[in-house]
């Protein structure tokens, strides 16, 4: 069988030619084109002559336009069952999507309005127009306005839509995909209904109206995962539903990398398989304690955790972001036997246009029986659209490097019922509704040293009693020493603190403690 081969492309690439004249090499700069850059591109087949040769036609972006399938090429789709059932279901979603429904109709209701032309598809073999608009459409305007909307779909394609033909059943599910329905409130908040919204047996979304506030309101509820503790181990550290078997292949290669680089204790396989932002924290966190960077990295007896006996849940994307999930006995070093199943999270980042290993979470499942249950017998998970399991979409910036300290210092930042920045010598901390213990990065240096903090309040439990304060110790000179406490802030106010009286100057070495008391 013979063929043509017709591509097009709208850009040209430079490249390098090596020639040699009287024996000396010559280098030369052409201009080409890239078969990665192939905009468009067609493949006739010497086939079907009758009806004017088979044609496979490619676009990169994502659908054939009109200019190139139509004007250029001048071709048509073969109308066989696929390219009916498809064509037939788009335009029922386009279609329901197109109506302007009364100003209360809610939007998943539209949806669901939408999932039920696709039910006719579902239920029978064969398709036939008459049919499906007395039994899905019913009221005669929609039934004209639906036949208007199939002319115009008609002339976008160029060639009339059969009205009669076999189901495929596979172009129906890849059409129940594209429903969706997105709520816009006044208040900047936006709410993305999925298909699946409208199969639920007791309903998710409920409206009402708050005579108090005179506004409407949208109760949204949740099956929410309870409280994890997530382990991190950041420094040193298949049957399952992988959504990309593509990204799943290349992020487990990342890890690969950087858990042979670990084993072998090779420092630059390490920096080379690690992304720029976990190299830079932790060597940041490394020499701030006093250790040697790199030999401090593999000097710990936890190892990377294997995963090739785990049960891939998830390989997900987003943006520069992405992670992979896993369920099972998760062993960083240890007895099988006394081990736990438990999720464990790789993440990972864009680092120069390639994926990189970033850090682990271990998620401990011992407050959720029922779900470790639920995973232990193979059943899918229903949490992964909560957004602890959803990348982030973008990169940390990468911190500043941090000189040698001259003082080893920690802290504890204890801030229940509020949201605290606190900020010293540059270095960022953050901490929500709970008390965190430090590193101080770099350290306390000789001379003055810029601390600043910022709080907001937020909900906390009826009868609840918030607390605001932030201590700073140095390294104790021996071992069972105590540290000094050279900085004392606490906060006694029922507002937040004044910003303009949150910023201080901490002079090392300390003859004495650095005490504030604040109470607005």
């Amino acid at each position: 069988m013979q063929g043509l081969c017709i591509l097009k492309s709208e850009s040209v690439t430079p490249f390098l030619t090596i020639t040699t004249k009287d024996g000396d090499l010559r280098i030369s700069t052409e201009q080409g084109i890239h078969p990665e850059k192939i905009d468009k591109g067609c493949l006739i087949i010497d086939y079907w002559g009758t009806k004017g040769y088979y044609v496979l036609t490619f676009d990169r972006s994502g659908s054939d336009a009109r200019f190139w399938t139509r004007d250029f090429l001048g071709v048509e789709a073969v109308p066989d069952s696929a390219f009916l059932t498809n064509a037939y279901a788009k335009m029922a979603v386009s279609f329901i999507a197109e109506q302007k429904p009364e100003e209360d109709t809610p939007p998943w209701e539209t949806c669901n309005t939408a999932r039920q032309a696709l039910d006719y598809f579902d239920e029978r073999e064969r398709f036939d127009l008459g049919d499906f608009e007395k039994e899905v459409l019913k009221e005669p305007d929609m039934v004209e306005r639906f036949q208007q909307h199939r002319s115009r779909m008609e002339e976008e394609q160029g060639q009339p839509l059969e009205t009669s033909f076999e189901i495929s059943k596979k172009d129906v599910t890849k059409a129940r995909k594209r429903i969706n329905a997105t709520l816009k409130l006044d208040t900047g908040v936006e709410i993305h209904v999925k298909s699946t919204l409208s199969t639920e047996n007791d309903p998710i979304l409920e409206r009402g109206y708050d005579d108090r506030k005179g506004m409407k309101f949208i109760k949204v509820y949740l099956r929410f995962f309870s409280t994890l503790l997530l382990a991190a181990l950041c420094l040193n550290a298949k049957t399952g539903l992988a959504q990309d078997s593509e990204l799943k292949s290349t992020l487990e290669s990342a890890y690969k990398r950087w858990s042979t680089a670990v084993e072998s204790k090779n420092a630059t396989a390490w920096a080379a398989a690690i992304t720029m932002y976990r190299q830079v924290t932790t060597r940041n966190l490394i020499v701030s304690q006093g250790g040697a960077f790199p030999k401090a990295v593999f000097e710990t007896s936890i190892s990377p955790a294997e995963i090739s006996k785990l049960r891939l849940l998830e390989a997900q994307a987003v943006g520069e972001t992405a992670h992979l999930l896993y369920f099972g006995k998760v062993n960083v070093g240890g007895d099988m036997e006394d081990i736990p199943d438990n999720l464990l999270m790789l993440k990972f980042l864009q680092d120069k246009g390639a994926w990189k290993f970033d850090s682990n979470k271990i998620i401990h499942l011992r407050t959720r029986p029922d779900l470790l249950e639920k995973l232990k017998q193979g059943a899918a998970p229903d949490f992964l659209d909560l957004p602890e399991f959803t990348p982030p979409g973008k990169a940390p910036a990468i911190p500043a490097i941090c000189g040698v300290p001259q003082h080893i210092s920690g802290g504890t930042i204890q801030s229940i019922g509020y949201e605290t920045d606190v900020t010293i010598n540059g270095f960022d901390y953050y901490v929500r509704d709970n008390v965190l213990k430090v590193f101080v990065i770099g350290g306390l240096n000789n001379g003055a040293n810029q601390i600043s903090l910022k709080a907001k309040k937020i909900e906390v439990p009826k009868g609840s009693d918030r607390a605001l304060e932030l201590d700073l110790f140095t390294k104790p000179s021996k071992t069972g020493a105590n540290g000094q406490r050279v900085f004392h802030y606490e906060y006694n106010g029922s507002g937040e603190p004044a910003s303009s009286r949150s910023t201080w100057e901490l002079s090392m070495p300390a003859t004495k403690e650095l005490s504030i008391i604040a109470t607005e």
